[in-house]
């Protein structure tokens, strides 16, 4: 599974506006089949639908869904657009939309952005399901942009630093741990680097078969 929202999630994201639609007692302007279909003509219905009623629009998080469809279609520009009319209000997707926002920029290639999104999703969404995902960003990004005290402090929050019950999440404290030491090494703290390398030595789930960061972890601690 992966670390980030993805494109499987759409489909909960479509059931869950109609459901709201529903429980307003309206009828859906958009049915599941053809907003699922994600068809061009559905696209074009939304975005006519945006300009004709935009409260009608906003109140069912339309845009939210026609950023989504627009960015699995490849129309970034709309899909901009769309999730930041989401970001900008008081919507229960509104943690989604800045995510999205932030994946947006980060496979464009600017970090700066990504930064700004990932921030105001701990600021205005900190209680969000997002937040874990957008925590281990904020800390990769800081370390691709050299900020290495930066990456240091979101490491060392609470939020990413913890032990792990379960195959996949050891593997994410491990790849966690394994930037934190490379951080503290960088800025010359070597003693606290070498410490971490060697504990993840130590911790590593399969000692006759390590795994990629015991291995990083062995050439780090040669060099040291």
């Amino acid at each position: 599974m992966s670390r980030f929202f993805n494109a499987s999630c759409l489909p909960a994201i479509i059931a869950y506006i109609l459901f709201v639609q529903i429980g307003r007692a309206e009828s859906p302007r958009i049915t599941y089949k053809s907003a699922q279909a994600g068809s061009q003509a559905t696209i074009l219905e939304l975005s006519s639908l945006s300009q004709s009623e935009p409260k009608v629009f906003a109140a069912n998080n339309y845009d939210y869904l026609l950023a989504r469809m627009s960015e699995e279609g490849g129309d970034l520009a709309t899909a901009i657009v769309n999730y930041q009319s989401v970001a900008g209000r008081d919507s229960i997707l509104k943690a989604y939309a800045l995510f999205h926002l932030a994946k947006i920029f980060r496979e464009s290639g600017n970090l700066l952005l990504e930064r700004l999104y990932l921030t105001r999703m701990s600021l205005e969404s900190p209680n969000s399901l997002l937040m874990s995902a957008a925590h281990k960003r904020l800390a990769k990004n800081s370390f691709e942009t050299g900020n290495f005290d930066e990456t240091i402090h979101v490491l060392t929050s609470g939020q990413n630093v913890s032990g792990a019950s379960n195959p996949t999440a050891m593997r994410y404290y491990r790849e966690d741990n394994a930037m934190l030491a490379e951080a503290y090494l960088r800025i010359g703290k070597t003693d606290t680097a070498r410490e971490i390398f060697s504990r993840l030595l130590d911790e590593t789930p399969n000692q006759t078969q390590p795994d990629d960061v015991a291995l990083s972890g062995i050439k780090a601690l040669d060099l040291i």
